[in-house]
């Protein structure tokens, strides 16, 4: 294939074009990148052709049976990249805006919120409000908070920081669940775990996973090591595992399953004893009464208190 010389004629870009060519660039030819972008090699071809008469310039040239980057080519491809990224945050703006003048909350969790608690909080008040969800990790949460990336976090692992609140919405219990109908006769240390693969790295707190086990008073038999907690549920739906959750979570999983995939809360020995935990809404202190962060943690007080005081059955 050679793309035809460029017409001395300049016309404006079409940022679709430009950002066909870097495609080709980065994939490393042509025929790749028509694969990733789902078009034919002659219609990527077609739109290089395109994009040369637009600049004015050629930007490859036949070396044997591949293309080669000219040098107008390679200049392209150096001072394209900020324009991709200014377009995108055009674009990102824009589409932001879209939906009326209510303001787009945006808040920074883990898994355990953001996958099934936030149907909760949307029907305990959110739902008027654009949303904007970020999963982050246990300190990230809280350093996004405090660089104004977010307007608020949810968390029951707090890690203090200077100038945020960490304002108490509600207490929850962990416990073990298994699969409806699992391990009937198994006996704990039989029972194989699924855990989170990441470990906190430092906290407040005695715990060194976010599903907050007791390792120091309990040892337990882990199978698999995930860092999906989606994941983790589903081998537990399907019989293969134990999991140790909140029960807020267990009962908004339940509420979204059918009876034969919901899951059951299983005795452990007693020296697991009770692990409970808190839920913290993270703001900044100079945001103490703003009426969003107000919003943020009336919601998820109410969807705790519908959920928290709940256990699933118990095996």
């Amino acid at each position: 294939m050679v793309i035809a010389p460029a017409s001395p004629r300049n016309k404006p870009m079409d940022i679709r074009r430009v950002r066909a060519f870097r495609a080709i660039v980065e994939a490393g030819g042509l025929t790749k990148a028509a694969g990733l972008l789902n078009l034919t090699p002659g219609a990527l071809s077609k739109s290089m052709r395109q994009l040369e008469r637009e600049v004015g310039k050629t930007l490859f040239a036949k070396h044997g049976r591949r293309l080669r980057l000219t040098e107008h080519g390679t200049l392209l491809y150096k001072v394209s990249a900020p324009l991709i990224e200014e377009h995108a945050r055009v674009r990102q703006r824009l589409d932001a805006s879209i939906g009326g003048a209510k303001r787009t909350l945006r808040l920074a969790t883990f898994e355990v919120f953001s996958t099934h608690f936030l149907g909760a909080l949307l029907a305990s008040g959110l739902a008027e409000h654009p949303l904007d969800v970020r999963d982050m990790s246990v300190g990230e949460l809280e350093r996004a908070v405090a660089d104004r990336e977010v307007d608020a976090g949810i968390t029951y692992l707090p890690m203090p920081r200077r100038g945020l609140t960490f304002r108490p919405v509600g207490e929850f219990r962990f416990h073990i669940y298994v699969g409806r109908g699992a391990f009937p006769r198994a006996k704990f240390d039989d029972l194989p775990f699924a855990v989170p693969m990441a470990k906190l790295e430092h906290g407040i707190t005695d715990a060194l996973a976010i599903d907050c086990w007791p390792y120091e008073r309990v040892p337990r038999a882990v199978k698999y090591r995930l860092t999906s907690l989606e994941s983790a549920l589903a081998l537990c739906r399907g019989g293969h595992c134990a999991v140790f959750l909140p029960n807020f979570l267990a009962e908004c999983h339940n509420r979204r399953h059918p009876r034969a995939a919901q899951l059951v809360g299983r005795r452990g020995p007693s020296a697991l004893g009770t692990v409970e935990s808190r839920v913290h809404v993270v703001h900044r202190d100079d945001d103490a009464g703003d009426e969003v962060t107000e919003k943020i943690v009336v919601a998820a007080a109410t969807a705790l208190r519908r959920h928290a005081g709940r256990q699933s059955e118990t095996s």
